[in-house]
Formats: C-alpha cells, sequence, structure tokens
C-alpha cells in the first residue's frame, strides 16, 4: 500500500514538473521572437462577408476592422545594386 502511494505521488510530481516545463518553454519561445524588419500591409483591398464582397463597415458592424481597412506598412520595394 505504501509503495502504490509513493508510486502516485511521483507520477503526479512528475506530471507537474512537465507541465511547468511546457509552460515556461512556452512562454520564453513567445518572448524571444522579434521580427528584424516591420512588417508590410497585405495589400488587401477589398472587404468581403461570409457571402461575398462588401463595401467598409461601420465600427457598429459585425464586419468591421477588416484588413483593407487599414494601411499600417505600405508595400515598398527597392532595388539594391
Amino acid at each position: 500500500m505504501v509503495n502504490n502511494i509513493k508510486k502516485i505521488n511521483s507520477i503526479k510530481t512528475a506530471v507537474l514538473m512537465l507541465t511547468l516545463m511546457l509552460f515556461v518553454l512556452s512562454s520564453f519561445s513567445v518572448t524571444a521572437f522579434q521580427v528584424s524588419q516591420p512588417m508590410t500591409d497585405t495589400g488587401q483591398n477589398y472587404c468581403y462577408s461570409n457571402d461575398g464582397q462588401i463595401s467598409f463597415s461601420s465600427q457598429n458592424s459585425q464586419y468591421f476592422g477588416k484588413d483593407a481597412q487599414y494601411t499600417t506598412n505600405p508595400m515598398a520595394y527597392s532595388i539594391k545594386n
């Protein structure tokens, strides 16, 4: 009986340690990733609903905030020699 309790406690400890390690590793991978260049805009010009193309939505619409409504870092390309 005592051996079974020891086995259960060691399994609980192992599961707890594994969970803690996964949590710590996942938080490092998110914070360690940095983009060295700004992300460019997608160039999307039209908004779409589930049924097809729609006009730009107002703030109270369920489709407000679509990608085409924003221009953050417009695409720009140059030739380097």
